[in-house]
């Protein structure tokens, strides 16, 4: 395990990541925050994406009512407020629109806002959060030769039956091993390896009880073994 290279990327790493970003964390923040080595480019740069899927995180109506979570709804709206952020509050403003809602029964019951999700954004924070985990877990690098994916509920919705209901067994797999908790009820993951394909994985992660997301490393050849992803290590 070489510890002086950024997981992320491979170059010489001078600064300590955290994974998931510490920001989604209240102060006083969990004793058992995971941090990884980074390179000063792929720590620095990621900066307005841990802002911005902070954000979209406590503007969910899931999220619900925690003190973790009331409390970090604080520290968004003070955050919003600095001058200095003037341009990004114009883009969340811009990013919200009107459109019915639907009771849990799937009937609509009026209309209310929401808000124009940057996937490729979030996405960016998910993934660097697996690869943080990943070294943490496996002591090396997902190989650059896999590709990296994630799924949101809403991928779920979209997909053909077969898709989302092979991607529903893959987290029923994972989600029976070990679940490891940073945080009263802000970050939980559990994960599990690919049985005939060692460097690959498959990640199962909720933030704060109700936000789900699976991410799996794949080798490139994906539609080629995507069967055997089911052949989860238990």
């Amino acid at each position: 395990m070489n510890t002086d290279l950024c997981v992320y990327c491979g170059a010489i790493a001078e600064t300590d990541d955290h994974v998931p970003p510490k920001n989604i964390f209240p102060t006083p923040r969990p004793s058992n925050l995971v941090t990884v080595r980074s390179c000063e480019r792929c720590n620095c740069g990621a900066t307005k994406d841990d802002e911005y899927f902070r954000t979209v995180l406590v503007f969910r109506e899931d999220v619900g009512e925690t003190s973790a979570s009331n409390q970090l709804w604080a520290t968004v709206r003070r955050s919003l407020r600095r001058p200095e952020a003037r341009r990004f509050r114009n883009s969340l403003a811009n990013s919200m629109f009107d459109d019915f809602t639907e009771t849990p029964g799937g009937v609509i019951d009026g209309i209310g806002t929401k808000m124009r999700i940057d996937g490729d954004r979030m996405n960016r924070v998910l993934a660097r959060t697996v690869k943080g985990l990943y070294f943490k877990h496996f002591e090396t690098r997902i190989p650059e030769s896999d590709k990296l994916v994630v799924y949101s509920e809403q991928h779920f919705d979209l997909m053909p039956d077969s898709v989302s209901e092979m991607l529903g067994e893959i987290v029923t797999c994972v989600t029976r091993q070990k679940h490891h908790k940073i945080g009263d009820d802000i970050f939980e993951y559990c994960f599990a390896s690919v049985a005939d394909h060692p460097s690959s994985s498959a990640w199962a992660m909720r933030f704060f009880s109700s936000v789900y997301f699976l991410a799996m490393n794949v080798p490139c050849d994906y539609k080629s073994i995507a069967m055997d992803a089911l052949a989860l290590n238990e």
